[in-house]
């Protein structure tokens, strides 16, 4: 195990501007802090992980959209001020990326940013986030490519189901023309029973699919843009939340955002109503005390194996499904 993490995720709200179905916001079924973390607090969780911010490469922040915290750039400089070399990369809705929101943040050390774009019109976009608005997202990627730095690459991420796998070559070419560096093709991750009949992965595989996928990566090649593809047969894995030390808004060190509220999992058939799972507070123990207990350890090498733990086991992050470790 690391003797720091690489990346620390802090959440500093948990609220959206959208309600999208297939996000935990809207299925967790233990209550949400609903708590929006003043400056002068987020100062003291930094204070009291300090020597961590010090050794980490990235600073993240959730959940979800945290272009929606007012004292969001002010959190940065903090961080910036203890580590001056930390990154800053932003997953993002798109919806909040205006001009100001750009040159903000092109003022900062943001190596990435990460825009949600399941499809290529607003119907594709509306089917899973509600509240969004297409031609919004749209030009607000334009502002985006035109301000940033080359070297910030911007990505996009296309949730993958049935309503919009027939449109994804087409989706690269939009991308394309928008500027668009990366593509991330994710699975659909089911915390609803009833999302289960959209996704595309199975035990059997999907042919079909795949040949899509395949075309897809090929033009990505063509066109000089990089398309990450999700299993199709999904596998085990392991999962890059090892690398991660993720603080909840109570100050909850928790294994990865799934485990820090309950949350129920539909996946290939198998269902749990989901867990929360704490290896200390940072304000009750010392970070380097919590990182470093048998729990944390423990867990953190299960996470890195080829066996998927009961308590991860109908978690699609760990097959190659979603984000980690494909």
């Amino acid at each position: 195990m690391n003797r720091y993490p690489e990346i620390i995720n802090l959440e500093i709200m948990s609220r959206c501007n959208l309600k999208c179905i297939h996000c935990k916001l809207q299925h967790q079924t233990t209550e949400a802090n609903n708590k929006w973390m003043s400056l002068e607090d987020f100062i003291k969780y930094a204070d009291r992980i300090r020597e961590f911010i010090i050794h980490a490469n990235e600073f993240m922040f959730s959940s979800v959209e945290p272009l929606l915290h007012p004292e969001l750039f002010s959190m940065m400089d903090y961080v910036s001020s203890i580590n001056s070399q930390m990154e800053f990369p932003i997953q993002t809705n798109g919806m909040f990326l205006n001009e100001e929101i750009v040159r903000e943040l092109r003022k900062r050390n943001v190596p990435w940013i990460s825009v949600a774009l399941d499809g290529i019109n607003e119907k594709q976009l509306a089917f899973l986030k509600k509240g969004t608005s297409f031609s919004t997202v749209i030009n607000n990627l334009k502002v985006l490519r035109a301000l940033m730095p080359k070297s910030c690459i911007i990505r996009t991420v296309f949730v993958s189901n049935t309503e919009n796998i027939n449109t994804l070559p087409n989706y690269i070419y939009f991308c394309k023309e928008l500027g668009i560096d990366a593509i991330d093709v994710n699975g659909l991750f089911c915390y609803d029973e009833k999302l289960q009949k959209y996704a595309l992965y199975s035990n059997e595989g999907n042919d079909q699919v795949e040949m899509i996928f395949e075309n897809a990566k090929k033009i990505g090649d063509k066109l000089g843009i990089q398309v990450q593809l999700p299993l199709l047969t999904p596998e085990f894995v392991g999962c890059e939340w090892n690398k991660i030390l993720c603080i909840d808004g109570d100050g909850n060190v928790n294994p990865c955002v799934m485990l820090a509220q309950k949350i129920p999992f539909y996946f290939l058939g198998g269902y749990t109503h989901g867990q929360i799972v704490r290896f200390g507070n940072i304000f009750k123990m010392d970070i380097k005390e919590i990182w470093n207990s048998g729990k944390c350890i423990e867990f953190h090498k299960c996470l890195q194996s080829k066996e998927a733990q009961d308590i991860c086991k109908y978690c699609a992050e760990g097959y190659g499904v979603v984000c980690s470790n494909r």
